[in-house]
């Protein structure tokens, strides 16, 4: 199943910008490379909760990903894997 920026950082559509920025701070530090040596996928899941706060902070890029989201099409930020809890 494909997951949403949303999905990945764990906030709902609504989330506002301070949720989203704990969230991924939390998220980050969780999964960065430093905390999981033995984790091949750390430095790809990080990458990854890059990209979804770039996108969901700004708010032109959160409006035209939720548009996208909205017309059903797979967004850019749409992943087939899992981000461990």
């Amino acid at each position: 199943m494909a997951q949403t920026f949303y999905d990945a950082l764990r906030v709902p559509p609504d989330a506002d910008a301070d949720a989203i920025a704990s969230a991924y701070l939390r998220l980050r530090e969780e999964h960065h490379p430093k905390n999981n040596p033995d984790d091949p996928l750390s430095a790809e899941i990080v990458g990854y909760l890059d990209s979804a706060f770039a996108v969901l902070i700004e708010p032109e890029r959160r409006h035209a990903y939720d548009e996208e989201l909205r017309n059903g099409d797979s967004p850019n930020g749409a992943i087939a894997v899992d981000i461990p809890v």
